[in-house]
């Protein structure tokens, strides 16, 4: 019995102790396919020509025949694209039946470096030249406003040179000359000059002036105590009364003109103005049909010359002193001969003929406003050595309606405002002061 019972027990223990190591197996076998099926659901991005492991069954079921894999093509190789692909890792198994080599990681390449742009070489092509945009025209300059100039009046009429001969028990005959000068609204100014008038007899000397008004068709001057001297104007004809009421003289109305007036341009000279254009000037404007506006410049500078212009100033009574008929020749734009309404004026540096602000006019030639006068200048400008040092003054002479007012006057510097003296030869202008002078046959010879 003893002997039975050891028997059975060493089976028991027999068996367990195969039992035990049978289960150890399993289990290991176990554990092996729960690894490969981990790895290969890991293995799956690999080659697509990689076999899956046949299942193992557990270690009681009977392994089924294997039947042999059908081959895949392996996918012709791709260029490589610059994205990063997994690599092979340590301890993963290889793709059935492929090399050890295939399962190599893919040789990073490096991307290639992005490439500027070549600047092809285009053909140029030819457009339409664009045709220029017309530049914006500046604006004119404006027009100088002409004053509002009254029509020839009443006492226009009175206006003017009287001439004839008087007899006094005193100084006997002798001839004489009246100035007559409308102021407006009937008002008058006369001067009476001993033996003639200006440039036509006057000694230079002996003058008196007498006043007025107009009374209808007539018009009467005095001068001294009431009575003692009288001049009644009637029908162009100025008769003289003296205290007694004796006619002493009688002078009738002249009209004189400038014996150059409408002088033809001697040889080698160039007209400036006939009238038909304005192309020698800047700025010059033509009114009235054929009369240059005071204000234009010669479009060419000059030095020495002989020049003959012809002017007018127009009628305004009622203005007085600079405001009367003013303009200017302003040679080189330094040195002017004044051009003013100073009919019956003293004839001052500032009035008709006087180089502005520098020298009287030897005699007061100025005519009557809205008759045509005449300068002609011989010019010589002044002489600079290298240096730009003067070494000789401008020279000038002026003979203003046929009289010689300025006989080869030396200038030692510029006049009035014009401006500073050099070496340069700079143009004339005529000067524009406010009020509507006129030119006419301007012509130029030039040394």
């Amino acid at each position: 019995m003893s002997r039975f019972l050891v028997f059975v027990l060493g089976c028991f223990f027999a068996a367990s102790i195969v039992a035990s190591d049978d289960a150890q197996a399993c289990d290991k076998k176990k554990q092996q396919e729960q690894r490969k099926k981990a790895e290969a659901e890991k293995s799956k991005h690999s080659a697509k020509c990689e076999k899956k492991p046949p299942a193992k069954k557990p270690c009681d079921e009977k392994k089924p025949k294997r039947k042999p894999a059908e081959k895949k093509p392996c996918p012709k190789p791709q260029p490589p694209k610059c994205e990063k692909k997994p690599p092979c890792k340590q301890g993963e198994e290889k793709p059935c039946g492929e090399k050890k080599s295939e399962c190599k990681p893919a040789e990073k390449k490096p991307c290639p470096k992005p490439q500027p742009p070549k600047c092809e070489k285009k053909r140029p092509v030819k457009k339409p030249c664009p045709k220029p945009e017309p530049k914006p025209k500046p604006e004119p300059k404006p027009e100088p406003k002409l004053p509002e100039i009254p029509p020839l009046d009443v006492d226009f009429g009175f206006q003017g040179e009287y001439a004839g001969c008087t007899c006094t028990p005193v100084l006997g005959a002798e001839m004489a000359g009246l100035q007559v000068m409308a102021l407006g609204d009937g008002q008058f100014r006369a001067v009476q000059y001993r033996g003639g008038l200006p440039g036509a007899g006057f000694n230079g000397v002996h003058k008196f002036e007498s006043g007025g008004v107009r009374k209808g068709d007539v018009v009467v001057l005095t001068a001294g105590n009431p009575g003692q001297y009288k001049v009644v104007i009637r029908d162009e004809m100025a008769v003289i009364y003296n205290a007694a009421g004796c006619v002493v003289g009688e002078l009738a109305k002249i009209v004189r003109t400038s014996p150059t007036l409408g002088a033809k341009p001697i040889k080698g000279a160039k007209v400036l103005f006939d009238g038909t254009h304005t192309d020698h000037f800047i700025d010059g404007k033509i009114i009235d049909g054929d009369l240059l506006l005071a204000g234009p410049l010669t479009a060419e500078p000059v030095r020495d010359f002989i020049l003959h212009v012809e002017f007018r100033t127009p009628y305004m009574p009622t203005s007085l002193g600079q405001a009367r008929g003013n303009s200017g020749v302003y040679i080189q734009e330094r040195y002017e001969v004044q051009v003013l309404d100073s009919f019956s004026l003293s004839g001052e540096p500032n009035e008709c003929g006087g180089l502005y602000r520098f020298r009287c006019p030897d005699v007061n030639m100025c005519l009557p406003p809205m008759a045509w006068q005449t300068y002609d200048i011989k010019f010589t400008a002044a002489k600079f050595n290298e240096q730009g040092k003067k070494t000789a003054n401008a020279r000038i002479t002026v003979v203003h309606n046929g009289v010689v007012i300025h006989n080869d006057v030396e200038l030692p510097n510029k006049t009035g405002a014009g401006r500073a003296e050099g070496p340069d030869a700079r143009p004339i202008r005529f000067q524009w002061h406010g009020n509507p002078v006129t030119f006419r046959n301007i012509w130029i010879k030039e040394a």
